[in-house]
């Protein structure tokens, strides 16, 4: 698969084989020890656990008839926006290590009771590709401390966070469809229940 890089914006914490691999699941999903758990709308969700972690890992495939993968990518990759549409996010913004110089994102997001709300540091990558005339479009993130970004009372801090969300055009002309492929693995660091 002969990948052309369009466009990338983040810190290059991923690498090309990282990036070339997520997106190569559109065409060929890695299945083999995934759980089917639900299939809707054309949408297969997965899931697959982890002995290392306790935890599972999530996979959804599928296809979207009326998303245009681009407008997708921009609203997913616009942080300012999402506090707007989600009413789950309780503060979103960027961060910077001072050491390093690196930059991410701090999230916190409004658990429903009986969940605890939680918080993420993470950097994140954005990658639109050409495969074949195809334009994909690749976002990767990742747990990442920022030492500056403290704890907060109340708020249980995520210290293991891994996602990848690839979508391109379906190739129908004139078409807003869009398949995609989404990955994510979260690790609290104590699941701790809210309050009454």
């Amino acid at each position: 698969m002969a990948m052309n890089t369009v466009f990338s914006v983040g810190p290059g914490v991923f690498t090309e084989d990282e990036f070339s691999r997520a997106v190569g699941e559109l065409d060929s999903p890695d299945l083999e020890g995934w759980e089917l758990l639900v299939e809707s709308m054309g949408t297969k969700v997965y899931r697959k656990y982890r002995e290392e972690s306790g935890l599972y890992e999530y996979k959804t495939l599928g296809e979207m008839a009326d998303l245009d993968p681009e407008m997708c990518a921009q609203v997913y990759v616009d942080w300012e926006y999402r506090k707007i549409w989600d009413s789950y996010v309780l503060d979103l913004h960027p961060i910077k290590d001072k050491s390093s110089g690196m930059e991410g994102l701090y999230w916190c997001v409004d658990y429903p009771w009986p969940l605890s709300d939680r918080d993420y540091t993470f950097v994140r990558d954005f990658k639109i590709v050409e495969i074949d005339g195809v334009r994909t479009y690749a976002v990767m993130a990742k747990s990442h401390l920022f030492p500056e970004e403290k704890e907060r009372s109340g708020i249980v801090r995520v210290d293991s966070f891994q996602q990848s969300c690839v979508m391109r055009t379906d190739g129908k002309v004139g078409s807003k469809g869009q398949s995609h492929i989404f990955l994510f693995l979260s690790k609290a660091i104590d699941m701790l229940m809210k309050s009454t």
